[in-house]
């Protein structure tokens, strides 16, 4: 039992530390990028979902990955969408260029979920009025385009789906933060959290949404593990801003 104790102890000792995957031979056509990747701490729930342990934190890895070359995505690119190939049986036939697929697919899916943050977008701009309606052309089409894309900061990019375990997660470590770095006490937490989730409902209080865009980016100055709640920071960062800078609309026709 003490040698399992001193093993835990010692994981738990060296989470923050980073191990560097050694040298690797890739294939022809990709080139090592390095990535860091972060894991976060894992629980143990029993059958009735209910935690009952943590288990220590991994330590980060610094990994190469073979990644292809821009110049092996366009040979990739210009070939035809079906390729002839020969069997094992010595007879030749078409087969779909999987790899082209492959490229093409997550361009197509970036696009898509840029059209979905921006209809996202413009219903949260509807606020409480049941009577408008998402339209096409509500669309900005210059703003679906590759390089406009390009320009916008990764974490901004196109309708992340983020799960509620991972918005627990954040508002998990938005509390620990905030009380042990800001010295928050727990009914402040528990209203910043409150507003947080539900941002929307205090769209008219632009002054209370200054505040916690304030308190949002002073988390974001403690936060020692801010990379791996990106998503869901950047998420209400813009949410914050949009409901703030947006001009308060008044229905003349209910005059």
């Amino acid at each position: 039992m003490e040698n399992q104790e001193n093993t835990s102890t010692a994981i738990e000792a060296d989470a923050e530390s980073t191990v560097v995957e050694s040298s690797v031979k890739f294939a022809p056509g990709t080139t090592g990028v390095k990535k860091k990747f972060n894991f976060k701490q894992r629980t143990v729930k029993d059958e009735s979902g209910k935690e009952v342990d943590k288990l220590p934190k991994q330590p980060s890895l610094e990994v190469m990955l073979p990644v292809p070359t821009a110049e092996a995505v366009i040979a990739v690119l210009s070939q035809p969408d079906t390729l002839t190939v020969t069997g094992d049986d010595g007879n030749t036939k078409e087969v779909a260029n999987t790899q082209k697929s492959l490229i093409l697919d997550y361009i197509y899916q970036i696009i898509f979920d840029q059209a979905k943050s921006q209809l996202d977008s413009v219903i949260d701009s509807f606020g409480s009025d049941k009577t408008k309606q998402v339209s096409v052309s509500d669309l900005d089409y210059d703003k679906l385009s590759l390089a406009y894309i390009a320009s916008i900061p990764p974490a901004r990019r196109g309708a992340v789906a983020i799960s509620d375990e991972e918005w627990k997660e954040f508002f998990t470590d938005y509390g620990n933060v905030m009380s042990q770095g800001a010295g928050k006490t727990k009914v402040q937490i528990e209203n910043h959290i409150k507003i947080l989730e539900r941002p929307r409902n205090y769209r008219a209080k632009k002054d209370l949404l200054s505040v916690m865009r304030d308190q949002l980016n002073l988390y974001a100055q403690l936060a020692s593990n801010l990379e791996d709640y990106t998503v869901q920071y950047q998420r209400l960062q813009d949410q914050l801003t949009r409901f703030i800078d947006e001009e308060d609309k008044i229905d003349i026709s209910a005059l």
